[in-house]
């Protein structure tokens, strides 16, 4: 709340009940956005999905910037909460690839913002790769397979799935008037990507930078 007006956040939602991997468990769909509620940690996805709602709502009317990241095909969006923001605000999506922030795999990740400026910069710097990139990183997050009706089918990799999170509990970033101030460790035992968190947060500091030169954003509302 210290921040000053045209200060970046960024959020990168916990997305263990929301991404597409996890749909057979949490009953999550675009027709059922709040999923299985039998399920605590969908309870908990919930709760937690509604608070950063909150928290983003609160960013535009102290015209703070803001950025939301998610695995490709979370059903995040698909949430009555965000889709009342993108009603309410003007609000850009964009895609970029993990392994051209220097992470394990490729993996698609979607971002949002009030900020058309950061989309494209993020858009331009890691919007496409190619086959040739992909087939260098040799992790890879999901088994493929076909079933007795060959019927292509997939399943997730827990542990790799959670070590590719850009913003997880390796490093916890604080971009503060506009630096990435510092890389605080984790507890002994995560192994996290560190060079793609580290890579991904510094880029995002350093074109906040020249974005904080623009002055305060201006909101807009539908």
């Amino acid at each position: 709340m210290r921040c000053k007006p045209g200060s970046l956040v960024v959020i990168a939602l916990d997305c263990s009940s929301f991404c597409l991997m996890s749909r057979g468990t949490t009953g999550r769909s675009v027709l059922r956005p709040w999923g299985n509620l039998m399920h605590e940690f969908v309870c908990s996805g919930n709760v937690l999905s509604s608070r950063v709602a909150l928290l983003i709502f609160l960013c535009q009317y102290l015209k703070l910037r803001w950025i939301l990241e998610q695995p490709d095909g979370s059903f995040l969006p698909d949430m009555p909460h965000y889709q009342q923001l993108w009603r309410t605000f003007e609000v850009w999506q964009g895609y970029f690839w993990m392994g051209l922030f220097n992470g394990p795999s490729p993996k698609r990740h979607r971002v949002w913002s009030n900020c058309k400026g950061i989309i494209d910069a993020i858009s331009e710097r890691a919007g496409f790769m190619s086959r040739e990139q992909m087939g260098q990183l040799r992790v890879r997050l999901a088994n493929h397979y076909e079933d007795k009706n060959g019927v292509k089918r997939h399943t997730g990799k827990p542990k790799d799935l959670q070590k590719s999170q850009p913003l997880g509990s390796d490093y916890t970033g604080h971009l503060v008037l506009g630096y990435w101030t510092k890389f605080l460790p984790s507890p002994a035992g995560s192994c996290l990507p560190r060079a793609y968190t580290r890579e991904f947060g510094e880029f995002l500091a350093k074109y906040f930078v020249e974005i904080m030169k623009a002055g305060p954003i201006t909101t807009y509302s539908h």
